[in-house]
């Protein structure tokens, strides 16, 4: 399945907002129409996480010599670690028709906004709240007293930004902002530029459950494209 009018996708989100998941039910409900850029980092990989699925895992001596090289398409430090987004990576995806999320800290998708030719939407996912997301990290048991609190200093900041952004979701229940996504992607990538009605083929039933709704439009998309 490939969509018909593929977009860079370029997501910022809060540490703890819930990004990576929706992230990864997206990539299986859209299947091969939709890639996500694996990003360089020079942080050290956390349980679970693989090289080249999640991160590109590089020290920071090969980080800088990619800067030098000019390699990267946007690139930023956060919470002392280095980020960035491989420019070869976004044109081969691209070239295959693909729709791509980038998923890039506010200092990145700020430094894409300002890029001339760059053709992408910016979308930015909040939690519902500091206080909520305070109690999303503390569940991940992933951060230290010091760490959450530089995490959700950075998220006030990162949240004063989203007005930026062209797209604002809210991650108040998973299953509902999954499918706030999944619709978000249906419009921007099935519709002609400069149209933003979705066709109607792809609309579920609004009366169904969230989770309901995401499986109708998994079989919509395996029948129409």
């Amino acid at each position: 399945m490939k969509l018909p009018h593929p977009k860079l996708l370029v997501l910022s989100a809060p540490s703890g907002t819930g990004k990576t998941t929706i992230i990864t039910e997206l990539l299986a409900l859209f299947q091969e129409g939709l890639k996500l850029s694996v990003s360089y980092t020079t942080r050290q990989p956390r349980p679970g996480e693989v090289e080249g699925v999640n991160y590109h895992f590089v020290d920071k001596k090969q980080f800088v010599r990619r800067i030098h090289e000019g390699d990267f398409l946007e690139w930023a430090e956060v919470h002392g670690n280095y980020y960035g987004t491989s420019k070869s990576q976004i044109q081969e995806y691209l070239s295959e028709n693909r729709a791509i999320i980038l998923d890039v800290d506010v200092q990145g998708a700020l430094q894409l906004m300002e890029k001339s030719g760059l053709h992408a939407e910016f979308i930015f996912l909040s939690p519902p709240s500091l206080k909520e997301l305070k109690k999303r990290l503390k569940g991940r048991g992933t951060e230290n007293k010091e760490d959450l609190k530089i995490r959700l200093n950075n998220a006030r900041m990162e949240m004063e930004a989203q007005h930026q952004y062209q797209h604002q979701l809210v991650n108040k229940d998973l299953d509902q902002a999954i499918l706030d996504f999944a619709l978000l992607i249906l419009q921007l990538c099935s519709t002609e530029k400069g149209k933003s009605d979705l066709d109607p083929k792809l609309i579920p039933d609004s009366n169904s459950s969230p989770k309901a709704q995401l499986e109708e439009i998994s079989q919509k998309l395996k029948s129409i494209f």
